[in-house]
């Protein structure tokens, strides 16, 4: 910690100031955090450089007030800090111009969603918090703060009972709808959140279901930036250099990629000002990212996380974690895509390690493994399934999703304990706690029907290499597993 900031005192140094007017609001968006404010904010903040048409946001937080604390002393501008090894570029961002706390304030929040200036509700929320049943492919009726919302639509919990809670209103009002955008890393996003909206509406009223079906837009989008956690010695770092307080402070590479499906109920901002790209089908961008990028972080996170390393950046220092990655998206990962319009697979990834090999973004291991038993079935499982059906070697994210395995856990390679976050949490250490032996808790998380599809369940080829990787980790922890690994696939 540096000594002049810690004599200056932090907290006396000047607070962010907003020196522009307060937007009227016209998106609203849950879930204001730090992807959110480094991206979804700060791309509409150059939007709005470009286009005589403003579109300012409120900002919701479903239950937590701490990003409320840290924006409501600046008036909710922040500061967005983009980093490389090269260069910094600081951005002061002022489009949120108003943040509910939705536990606080329900009632606000259903106000301002009934309201027709309001056109477009968009969503960082992580794949949690759809409360999407992927197996059934559907709403999960047996989530708890479903069946409360269910019951009780007028104090709604989730977002997908606000959003139901405000159409439902429009609806009864005769007002416009307004556009569903998820901007999450899930695939067909738009069709997900249409899905858990109609099964949450069809149980509330079927007339109501039949109206969001004919006239609510959810265009699918993809998104594309790194930004790690914010730590303490990044809001010192930027009052040293910068003579600014930002507890709200954002830090992300330069990069940035937003696809989006043109497809919008009511208005739209003129997204295109920004550099953001309008498709009719985003179906071949998403999935490139969700393969290239989330599949091979998620490889890395795991692998690497039981390897010792605490970044991204620190897992591709080490040549034989470069050479694992380069072989998934090579043989496992690049074979099982089509590649979307302008885009070159082999460029993409080739951009992709050298975004990862960014030594300013210390995005953690341990970050990127939260909430695996979400993210794996998009991230990695549906790659193995089709690996599987081409009859295609699928060794490399074997030995991924072995590491996350053991790492659900809650004790590493070396005893040591770690913190798993992940709402399957108490699940896994109910299973490890039962399992007399290594095969048979593996069998039983592999048995876990909200993680692995039933034909991936089914398989024998599939289970005989999960076993066979997280038996090789045991054996010989992490690199050593993966050198091996490399030794095999090359004979």
């Amino acid at each position: 910690m540096n000594s002049s900031i810690i004599e200056t005192d932090l907290k006396k140094l000047p607070r962010p100031t907003r020196n522009k007017p307060k937007l009227a609001p016209k998106i609203m968006h849950f879930g204001p955090g730090a992807f959110f404010r480094s991206f979804v904010a700060s791309l509409i903040d150059e939007v709005h450089k470009e286009s005589v048409e403003k579109w300012g946001i409120i900002a919701v937080s479903l239950r937590s007030k701490t990003t409320f604390d840290k924006l409501v002393m600046q008036d909710f501008v922040f500061n967005s800090l983009a980093v490389s090894s090269l260069s910094k570029e600081v951005q002061q961002i002022s489009s949120i111009s108003e943040f509910l706390v939705a536990q606080k304030n329900s009632q606000a929040v259903l106000d301002a969603l009934s309201d027709e200036k309001i056109e477009i509700v968009s969503l960082t929320i992580t794949e949690k918090g759809y409360h999407y049943n992927s197996d059934k492919k559907e709403l999960d009726f047996f989530n708890q703060n479903i069946i409360d919302d269910l019951e009780n639509l007028e104090k709604p919990k989730t977002a997908v009972g606000f959003i139901v809670a405000g159409l439902k209103e429009r609806y009864l009002k005769g007002k416009s709808p307004f556009t569903v955008l998820s901007c999450d890393n899930l695939p067909s996003n738009g069709a997900v959140v249409k899905k858990i909206v109609l099964d949450f509406a069809q149980k509330i009223d079927p007339f109501l279901a039949k109206w969001i079906s004919e006239e609510v837009c959810f265009p699918s989008s993809m998104v594309d930036r790194i930004t790690p956690a914010t730590k303490d010695q990044d809001i010192i770092n930027f009052a040293e250099d910068y003579g600014t307080f930002d507890p709200a402070l954002v830090i992300h590479e330069e990069f940035f990629q937003w696809v989006i499906e043109d497809k919008f109920s009511v208005g739209r901002p003129n997204f295109e000002l920004a550099g953001i790209q309008m498709v009719s089908n985003v179906e071949l961008h998403e999935k490139m990212k969700l393969r290239c990028l989330n599949g091979t972080h998620s490889s890395l996170a795991y692998l690497g996380y039981l390897a010792g390393f605490n970044t991204i950046a620190e897992c591709i220092s080490h040549d034989i974690m470069v050479k694992y990655i380069q072989y998934l998206w090579e043989k496992e990962i690049i074979p099982t895509l089509e590649a979307p319009e302008g885009e070159d697979l082999n460029d993409y990834c080739n951009e992709l390690l050298g975004r990862y090999q960014n030594p300013e973004i210390e995005h953690r291991t341990w970050q990127i493994a939260m909430d695996g038993s979400q993210k794996l079935p998009q991230r990695i499982l549906e790659t193995v399934d089709d690996l599987l059906r081409r009859r295609r070697s699928f060794q490399g994210l074997a030995l991924a999703i072995a590491a996350w395995i053991k790492y659900a856990t809650g004790v590493d390679l070396n005893g040591a304990t770690i913190d798993v976050r992940d709402p399957l949490a108490n699940d896994f250490a109910i299973i490890a706690k039962k399992s007399k032996t290594s095969e048979h808790y593996v069998d039983s998380i592999l048995d876990l029907s909200k993680v692995f599809p039933e034909n991936l369940r089914k398989s024998s080829i599939f289970r005989e290499a999960i076993q066979n990787s997280h038996k090789l980790l045991e054996q010989y922890g992490s690199l050593d597993s993966i050198k091996k690994l490399m030794v095999a696939v090359e004979k």
